[in-house]
């Protein structure tokens, strides 16, 4: 049986890294063009790098050619994934179906759905929000499909969870907010810094752990310390996972000025970690309508700071909504169904070429 050939670049984003881990099937293939992310450092999942001369996707696509054989179908993982696999795809006349974790801004929008349009080429986005945004934009309705994220397993049992805390410094006591996805323009860290800041006014025991990783840890780093509660915000170390974190976690936030992906939202729904997020529409989406989770409207940190709050004093409530969140997991990103939704578009993509 014929494989797919997976296509990832240096700058995939962390959760469609993780989202290819948990569906790909034993005889498919993962090739980076260009030097591996470096996300990948701690992860199981088989790479090998194939030369990009120049950094041009149209080059490295000539050079990932000589990679199709015994393939069915590729399936890149970013944009610029996506275009060099699409010279291969051309010149091997195979199926190229690429999958993202979120809508990307208006101009490579744009792009997207007159790529649609060419015969082969397909999409995946998370959720129906954004499929029904992109086919409004003009993309092909036909070419565009939805693959929600697969949850990943945490170990949430006692041991796990004071492993995991230790690892960060959290003592016993401290209630311990993690703060969602990385750290890049628009992802909500300052807004987790701000309500975290206004809920340890009240209660000192309350800490913020956040990751170390993205561009904006350095704004978000002194943004802490301008609120002179660094002593309270914890960075987790570098190579930290997200299943570490949740482990830890109390309560999760995303509090995202935009979509910017939901892979972690599900995993941390699916851990039965309490959340409080945003109300974006994919969130909005992900979360059965806000029935999985506690959301606020985008940039209102004192909302979401009392809501944190009322999970602090509120332990039966804390419970209640990590029910509703792992209850709506288990059926909104259940793996084995995504794996089975994959196929289905695999598929009708490899249909649809021929």
């Amino acid at each position: 049986m014929l494989g797919v050939l997976h296509v990832i670049d240096a700058p995939t984003r962390r959760d469609s890294l993780a989202q290819l881990a948990a569906l790909r099937r034993p005889n498919d293939r993962v090739v980076s063009v260009g030097p591996p992310p470096q996300a990948l450092s701690a992860s199981p999942l088989p790479v090998r790098a194939v030369h990009c001369p120049m950094g041009l996707a149209r080059l490295g696509g000539m050079v990932l050619q000589k990679r199709t054989l015994k393939t069915s179908l590729i399936h890149a993982w970013s944009l610029f994934a996506a275009a060099a696999g699409a010279v291969a795809a051309e010149r091997q006349n195979l199926p190229l179906l690429l999958s993202l974790g979120h809508l990307p801004g208006p101009h490579a929008t744009r792009g997207l759905c007159k790529e649609s349009a060419r015969d082969g080429y397909s999409l995946t986005v998370p959720t129906a929000h954004a499929r029904g945004a992109l086919v409004a934009a003009g993309a092909n309705a036909e070419a565009v499909h939805v693959l929600p994220p697969a949850a990943r397993l945490v170990d949430r049992s006692d041991a796990g969870r004071l492993r995991a805390r230790r690892a960060f410094g959290l003592e016993e006591g401290h209630f311990a907010i993690v703060a969602l996805g990385d750290m890049t323009r628009g992802a909500g860290h300052k807004s987790a810094v701000w309500a975290h800041a206004l809920v340890t006014h009240l209660r000192s025991e309350v800490r913020l752990v956040l990751p170390r990783r993205g561009s904006g840890l350095s704004q978000v780093q002194r943004f802490a310390k301008a609120g002179g509660l660094d002593h309270a915000v914890l960075l987790a170390p570098r190579d930290t996972q997200l299943a570490d974190l949740l482990a830890a976690a109390d309560v999760a936030t995303l509090l995202c000025d935009r979509d910017c992906g939901v892979g972690d939202l599900a995993a941390a729904l699916a851990a039965g970690v309490p959340v409080v997020a945003s109300r974006t529409p994919d969130i909005v989406n992900c979360t059965g309508g806000g029935k999985a989770a506690m959301l606020v409207d985008r940039g209102n940190a004192q909302t979401a700071a009392a809501n944190v709050l009322s999970l602090v004093e509120g332990p039966r409530l804390a419970a209640d909504l990590a029910h509703r969140a792992r209850t709506f997991a288990q059926a909104a990103f259940d793996r084995d169904a995504v794996r089975c939704r994959l196929d289905e578009i695999y598929t009708v993509v490899k249909t649809a070429r021929t």
